[in-house]
């Protein structure tokens, strides 16, 4: 298939901590009614510093409910060993029970963290939870005044578990957020920038002044670790989007015109072991097109979620080059909901209700929670997993949705890196940085050109060898690998550029030979024939099949 159009697409690597050290740990286990400052530290001396009656221990939980208005809590606990300023540490904590259907959207939280403290000043690092919102709980990590959603429950309740494993690099300044909603797979969040700074106490804000009463979250431990072991786990994760991200570059980084109204699309990625990763968006039936910010159906006077069944589908098809990969499982993520009554995903042997029937509505600017549907299939070089979306709603012209993720996780299995995949990885090009129509040094040549015309895709002044005009011939150079690497150097003319349209008619030119250049390129002279036109424009396209 061709690579035609490319997004920006993440490739991600994360692992579970093996044998982290636990240095503080709060398993609450302690009498009813214990307030947080008694609560018993089983692994370090760290104790919090301040309370609220609101927040206590109810069997053998820290539970957090509504206590009197304007009074929340936030507590500080420091460290047994305090001023950490390099390493690893994890803050792990589990979610078991919590509702805000009364409070609905007043807000509130329940979050942990870690901060730094000088004197009478504290600077928080970061710090993750639960937040309250109209539309539900989300899971969220504050950085400052930055907030980045990395979940949303479309739900007040939380009908689930759900363990939180937030794993932060002071080195380097960035934390990893790993969480697993009751019997799924775990997913993750990686390299969000915190602020930088020493580790002095493990943080507790409980925001429930702001709850009603009957509303309350609980957690069932909270512990401290340090997170320096061998890590095991699944190998890679590949986020077509993700958390807090609308995709609005997907047509900023195509090689095509930025049209949001095609019904089908391509999307490519790299990750570190050098496998390409293309999944095929394709509407199959109805209203669906490829939109600035996903893939799907919105509003409109023509354009909405037909109220027949399957009236809308879409057809997603993942093909791997250079490898192949085991236990493969897939998440979706859906955004931009206005009266769906029903969705669906099937791999033709199993489909799953993600959602309905019923009527939701979500928040427009806001990321879809998505499922996880668990080794769907093992794909190879040979084999590929197709999946389909099925929209139902209510026909109106104010009805939309679209998929604005795909989480991919997998483990690699091996393989030969292609050669365009060796030359990206030679370049420290992974994730975004190695799709094809990606230009990193902004030098006006995307990677497929400099690659295939010998540039340097992280130096401006390192362009490749451009295609050059003697008299009438017209030459440029060619990889030896094309074949290999599916390259198709085509030239194009056109006799009039306002109007005119650019065709490989080989009627007009002639290759009339090569030459070698070094190893890894040939010289193509192509002589242009002046019979037939009085004026001719040229132009060399390259094509990755």
């Amino acid at each position: 298939m061709k690579k035609t159009a490319v997004i920006q697409i993440a490739i991600l690597a994360f692992a579970v901590s093996a044998s982290a050290a636990v240095l503080e740990d709060w398993q609450m286990n302690d009498i009813d009614g214990r307030k947080v400052t008694k609560l018993n530290n089983d692994a370090g001396t760290a104790t919090f510093a301040t309370a609220n009656a609101g927040v206590t221990v109810t069997n053998g939980h820290l539970r957090a409910s509504y206590f009197v208005s304007n009074y929340g809590l936030l507590s500080n606990a420091e460290l047994t060993t305090p001023d950490l300023t390099s390493g690893s540490y994890t803050v792990e904590t589990k979610f078991i029970s919590g509702s805000t259907v009364n409070s609905n959207g007043l807000g509130g939280s329940f979050t942990v963290g870690l901060s730094d403290i000088n004197g009478d000043d504290r600077t928080d690092l970061w710090s993750i939870g639960l937040i309250n919102k109209a539309e539900g709980l989300r899971l969220q990590v504050k950085v400052g005044t930055t907030r980045t959603d990395v979940h949303y429950f479309n739900s007040h309740t939380l009908t689930n578990d759900l363990v939180v494993r937030a794993v932060v690099d002071l080195d380097n300044d960035l934390l990893d957020v790993y969480y697993t909603i009751g019997t799924n797979s775990e997913q993750s969040s990686l390299d969000l920038s915190v602020n930088d700074g020493a580790v002095d106490v493990v943080r507790l804000n409980v925001g429930n002044q702001k709850y009603v009463a009957g509303d309350h979250i609980e957690i069932d431990y909270l512990t401290f670790s340090d997170s320096a072991s061998t890590n095991t786990g699944p190998a890679n994760t590949v986020v077509l989007g993700g958390p807090n991200t609308r995709l609005a570059g997907w047509w900023e980084m195509s090689p095509l015109p930025k049209d949001t109204g095609v019904p089908s699309a391509d999307f490519v990625a790299m990750d570190t072991n050098g496998l390409i990763f293309t999944v095929s968006a394709e509407s199959v039936n109805g209203n669906i097109y490829a939109l600035n910010t996903g893939m799907g159906v919105t509003g409109g006077t023509t354009n909405w979620i037909d109220s027949v069944p399957d009236a809308e589908s879409l057809k997603l098809t993942l093909a791997i080059e250079g490898g192949s990969v085991s236990n493969l499982s897939a998440s979706f993520g859906f955004g931009n909901w206005n009266n769906p009554q029903s969705l669906s995903v099937s791999d033709g042997t199993t489909t799953t209700n993600l959602m309905g029937p019923f009527a939701l509505d979500v928040d427009v600017a806001e990321y879809g929670a998505g499922n996880v549907l668990e080794n769907l299939t093992a794909l190879s070089e040979t084999n590929i997993s197709t999946w389909s979306i099925h929209f139902t709603g209510n026909a109106g012209t104010t009805n939309g949705i679209y998929l604005r993720s795909l989480i991919l996780s997998y483990d690699y299995a091996g393989g030969t890196a292609l050669p365009y995949s060796q030359w990206a990885l030679d370049h420290d090009l992974v994730g975004a940085g190695a799709g094809y129509a990606v230009d990193p040094d902004k030098d006006g040549y995307n990677n497929l050109y400099e690659y295939a015309l010998g540039g340097n895709p992280t130096n401006a002044a390192e362009m490749g060898i451009s295609p050059t005009i003697e008299g009438l011939d017209y030459v440029y150079i060619k990889r030896k690998t094309a074949t290999t690497d599916g390259l198709n150097y085509n030239l194009e003319l056109t006799p009039n550029l306002a109007i005119g349209t650019w065709t490989n008619d080989t009627s007009k030119y002639a290759v009339t030979g090569t030459g070698e250049v070094d190893s890894d390129f040939d010289a193509v002279t192509n002589r242009i024939s002046t019979a037939a036109d009085d004026q001719q424009y040229i132009q060399l396209r390259i094509i990755k099949n």
